[in-house]
């Protein structure tokens, strides 16, 4: 790795970075965001995992296979893919600690070739997640022209942005034709090649914040001209308004990334954070594409059930409750 180290040297004996008060490594119990990490991706895929089977579910029991709508292809496509970066984070919670806690033998072909495929796979997660978003839009909202430009335009753009990760991915994370992945590690120590991967992650994290914004943003109009009551109306913009989580995910991650360049010098640590901030920012995605069939799934299966009655029943008597009344029920007959 550093080859002004002496010859010989045990690279598992020696920290991969230096503490800022001189202090020594703690390779056996260090501060660390592995728990955080495994705690979040549990709880993420659980939920990803229970939105993503109700719209399985529900387009089982409307259409045929055969049938199966676009933005449902791509919404499996993506929690699949999904499904695997969360493995991957996971694979790689040992490195989820301040630099200098990590032994430098630990920084081998092995650890990068994960990287790249974090990345890589990320980018694609970010695509097909979010373009699932404006197909679902577009067999909900098309029939009327300017919108179906606005959506096609915000679908081109999903594409433009996300799709600049394969190259960025092979060209800065992945060593160059004829040399090997050992080789990288020299290539990673150039500042000038470090800094244009941080600003290229920056410029994704911004775009992200201004495409999540547009997809909670699009169908408000709409929403709000429809000729159904208040209630349903409410309730349709907070099926749709679950987009707000999106924006919120997109904020979390640009915050973190941020830290990756104002403080350089601790890279693992803040790379676990932002890499925590991206398996929600995808989980999100999927979970919002997914939000029309969970309302349709719910309100199908559950909303009747006697367990849900009795569960709700309850909620309502509770003292620390107040009494509400009671809320109007919606079917809804979209698309989902």
């Amino acid at each position: 790795m550093d080859s002004s180290l002496p010859p010989g040297t045990d690279l598992c004996s020696i920290p991969a970075g230096m503490s800022p008060d001189k202090s020594p490594p703690n390779f056996d119990n260090p501060e660390s965001l592995a728990t955080a990490t495994i705690a979040v991706s549990s709880v993420m895929i659980f939920l990803t995992t229970t939105f993503v089977g109700a719209r399985v579910w529900t387009n089982r029991r409307v259409l045929k296979w055969s049938d199966c709508k676009q933005y449902t292809d791509l919404t499996i496509i993506s929690y699949i893919l999904q499904t695997g970066f969360t493995s991957i984070v996971i694979s790689l919670h040992q490195f989820d600690r301040h630099i200098w806690d990590i032994p430098a033998c630990w920084l081998d072909d092995t650890y990068l070739k994960r990287i790249y495929a974090h990345t890589l796979i990320f980018g694609i997660v970010l695509l097909t997640s979010k373009a699932a978003i404006f197909c679902l839009y577009l067999e909900i909202f098309g029939t009327n022209p300017k919108t179906r430009r606005l959506i096609m335009v915000g679908l081109i753009c999903t594409g433009i942005l996300y799709s600049t990760f394969i190259p960025f991915a092979s060209v800065y994370e992945a060593p160059a034709a004829g040399t090997s992945w050992e080789n990288l590690f020299a290539q990673i120590a150039d500042l000038n090649r470090a800094r244009v991967v941080l600003y290229w992650s920056l410029g994704i994290g911004a775009g992200s914040i201004l495409l999540d914004a547009y997809i909670f943003i699009l169908p408000i109009p709409i929403l709000s001209n429809l000729h159904v009551s208040k209630v349903k109306q409410l309730q349709l913009l907070a099926v749709f308004g679950t987009a707000l989580l999106g924006v919120a995910a997109s904020i979390m991650g640009l915050a973190y990334r941020t830290f990756l360049i104002t403080d350089p010098l601790d890279s693992t640590w803040h790379s676990a954070a932002v890499a925590i901030a991206n398996m929600i920012e995808n989980d999100v995605a999927i979970i919002v594409g997914s939000m029309p069939a969970f309302n349709h799934f719910f309100q199908a299966h559950v909303a009747d059930s006697l367990m849900w009655k009795s569960f709700m029943s309850m909620m309502r008597n509770s003292p620390d409750k107040k009494k509400t009344s009671k809320s109007t029920r919606f079917n809804s007959a979209w698309p989902s």
